[in-house]
């Protein structure tokens, strides 16, 4: 049983930071500082984790008497956008308040202009007889509409159609000066689902056999999980080649949403909750494993205040604040049917945009929900199951800001209202490891998809879970999850995208994007981690497991 253990730890440890203190040092009971003596901090419950601030406060960061110049704005009523308007994004408009960069091809009415957006979520096709579309050239930075932006990498004229591929932008390569803020809030149900099924995505997915009990690679970011479904290996060989759906997590996501394809096996479907839950449902279906993880950020009356002020230097101040009741969940359900260990490991930006727009001064600006997820797995038998569930739930002010060169930031204290490891189920006559991650990042900017470019508060809440053997003597679980948070202002695109991006640029077009899109890194730091176990030490965490919801 120790050597079991041992294995057990050694799964884990590779995507874990610093075990949390353990639960009993949390209830024990202060003593009275002796003289001289500092005192000691205030016990945490178990299964809490405390929040954290630094720097200027969201009240006096967000306080309008300190921007004179500042314009206010607000989120717009999706019933009061144009069809092209909500198919394409809103146009621009002038306005005194805002000074744009020389020689942008700025379009007033440039939904109206737009013939087709294609599934590569770069490429559009102009009526050639609209206002400036006769201006456009290659190298030029195109603003059409809140969504349709960027730099001219490709043109070509067909008789009355004019199609052009776009290249990112940065937003100060857009807007020379101008001061943007916004206290304002939305419902969930009126973000508008976006779609380029065939933007760049990293679908690489091999089965490897088992070379050892280590995750290689480890994940590199924390995690979290939820589920609760397939409880003995027999039911395992008739969810092979089945719809994942038929399987999925109860979810409130949108019943319409569009499922999108991107290759290998994998299907994503944005998932927006009637109850203010916002991320995706991805799913994997191939070659004998069977894999369905579903994830949200759950802001039930989101408030939200954004700051962003811009001169000839570039960027000022950037800021945004997300206040309510705030919660992360997830559901996974995995299975193997193989002979041979499943290795699996994948990170994949979502070409999926759950947008709403917020226009200031003229300026389309919007809010965008981006999504990237990652999975892993071992299974270390045929016909295995692993599944486990966990939520964390948050009141108080999730901030982040940048003001002449420092950072602030509010966190609010996170608490575990359902735990990793005593949801873990599954069967097998192996020991087993499933690791997912899912990042929901709101950005307030321009753009779409990977190419959107703004102020960003991304969450990424990922996990691990494993299960020894079904038939040992002890039915030892354990788990690993945590959260984490990053700003600033910028695109964010990982590596692999931007070389995969840039491949495509370079068969049209001179024009190249950065490894690194961000102008300004705001503040990041974790939100909440906790590693258990269940029984108490079966794997050598020393810690029990968060208290369960009630």
């Amino acid at each position: 049983m120790r050597v079991i253990a041992w294995i057990l730890t050694s799964l884990l440890l590779g995507a874990c930071g610093k075990s949390l203190p353990p639960s009993s040092a949390a209830h024990s009971a202060a003593s009275p500082p002796a003289a001289g003596q500092t005192q000691a901090p205030a016990p945490i419950e178990a299964g809490t984790f405390p929040g954290s601030k630094e720097g200027e406060s969201a009240a006096s960061f967000f306080d309008v008497k300190n921007y004179p110049d500042a314009v206010q704005g607000s989120f717009a009523d999706p019933e009061k956008l144009t069809a092209t308007e909500r198919k394409y994004g809103m146009a621009p408009k002038r306005d005194a308040r805002v000074t744009y960069q020389d020689g942008i091809v700025l379009m007033e009415h440039g939904d109206e202009a737009i013939r087709e957006a294609q599934s590569d979520g770069m490429t559009f096709s102009f009526d050639a007889k609209a206002e400036h579309v006769s201006e456009f050239e290659e190298g030029k930075i195109i603003f059409a509409t809140g969504r349709v932006v960027g730099r001219v990498g490709q043109l070509k004229r067909n008789g009355d159609t004019v199609t052009v591929r776009l290249a990112p932008v940065k937003i100060t390569e857009i807007i020379k000066k101008g001061t943007f803020m916004m206290d304002s809030t939305f419902n969930a149900k009126d973000l508008i689902i976006y779609t380029a099924p065939d933007f760049p995505s990293n679908v690489d997915l091999k089965d490897q056999p088992l070379q050892s009990f280590n995750l290689d690679p480890p994940l590199a970011e924390p995690q979290y999980l939820r589920t609760e479904f397939i409880q003995t290996a027999a039911q395992m060989p008739s969810l092979i080649n089945k719809d994942l759906s038929t399987y999925a997590p109860t979810n409130p996501a949108t019943l319409d949403a569009p499922v999108v394809n991107i290759g290998s096996g994998l299907k994503v479907v944005p998932a927006i909750g009637s109850d203010g839950g916002i991320g995706l449902n991805f799913s994997y279906n191939k070659n004998g494993l069977l894999f369905n993880a579903f994830g949200q950020l759950v802001i039930p009356s989101p408030k939200i205040r954004f700051l962003l002020d811009i001169d000839s230097s570039g960027i000022k101040t950037f800021g945004i604040e997300i206040t309510g009741a705030i919660s992360v969940r997830m559901s996974l359900v995995a299975g193997s049917d193989v002979e041979h260990l499943i290795n699996i490991n994948t990170t994949t930006v979502t070409p999926i945009d759950l947008s709403l727009p917020c226009p200031i001064a003229g300026v389309p600006l919007a809010i965008s929900f981006k999504t990237s997820f990652n999975l892993h797995t071992k299974f270390a038998a045929k016909t295995s199951t692993l599944t486990s569930s966990g939520s964390f739930g948050m009141n108080g002010t999730l901030f982040a800001g940048y003001k002449s060169g420092a950072e602030s930031h509010e966190i609010p204290k996170a608490k575990a209202t359902s735990s990793f490891a005593e949801n873990v189920s599954g069967a097998s006559v192996g020991i087993n490891t499933v690791g997912a991650g899912i990042k929901v990042e709101p950005m307030i900017g321009l753009g779409g998809f990977g190419f959107m470019t703004g102020v960003y508060l991304g969450v990424t809440f990922t996990g691990d879970i494993g299960k020894q053997a079904s038939q040992a003597l002890v039915d030892c679980h354990v788990a690993s999850g945590s959260a984490v948070i990053e700003s600033g202002v910028g695109y964010q695109l990982p590596g692999w995208m931007v070389d995969a991006v840039n491949g495509i640029l370079a068969q049209f077009s001179k024009y190249q994007i950065q490894k690194e899109g961000k102008l300004i890194p705001g503040w990041g730091g974790p939100l909440f981690q906790v590693r258990e176990d269940i029984p108490t030490n079966c794997a050598g965490m020393g810690k029990a497991a968060a208290p369960a919801a009630t």
